[in-house]
């Protein structure tokens, strides 16, 4: 699968979940979707794979106080505040396991998603980036590192 063939996709078939609850779609570098709650961003990242053949997902939380060069790299760039924590996989939910999700063709991309990813960006990814709704918030999280 191809990148502009990938974007297509993610912006259907995520958009279809995070669109309704206030995620923007950007179209750049890599597909992402972004919702602002005060000075924190909340950021899901689906990556496709080198050749084409997977894509994984990177869910974190950003902020202009945090990184002064937010408004100036995003979109093309986000920085990630989580150290690396930031794979989506469907047991383990946001953290250090990746998992590479199949999408050679169209189809492998359809069942992936509804079966894998999907049901980990409603069980994981949002319930974990709800938590962030503040600067305040993020300090738990900026201790780990």
């Amino acid at each position: 699968m191809g990148p502009k063939q990938f974007s297509s996709l993610v912006k259907m078939y995520f958009g279809k979940c995070l669109e309704p609850i206030g995620f923007d779609f950007f179209d750049l570098y890599n597909p992402l979707f972004h919702r602002s709650y005060d000075n924190i961003s909340h950021v899901i990242m689906p990556q496709l794979g080198s050749r084409g053949v997977w894509f994984d997902i990177l869910v974190f939380v950003a902020s202009p106080q945090i990184h002064h060069r937010f408004f100036t790299d995003f979109p093309n760039y986000v920085h990630d505040t989580s150290g690396g924590r930031c794979y989506l996989h469907p047991d383990t939910g946001v953290g250090f396991d990746q998992m590479t999700y199949r999408c050679r063709t169209q189809e492998g991309f359809i069942r992936n998603f509804r079966n894998l990813a999907q049901p980990a960006l409603e069980r994981h990814a949002l319930p974990y980036l709800e938590q962030f709704r503040s600067v305040e918030d993020l300090q738990g999280l900026l201790g780990k590192e």
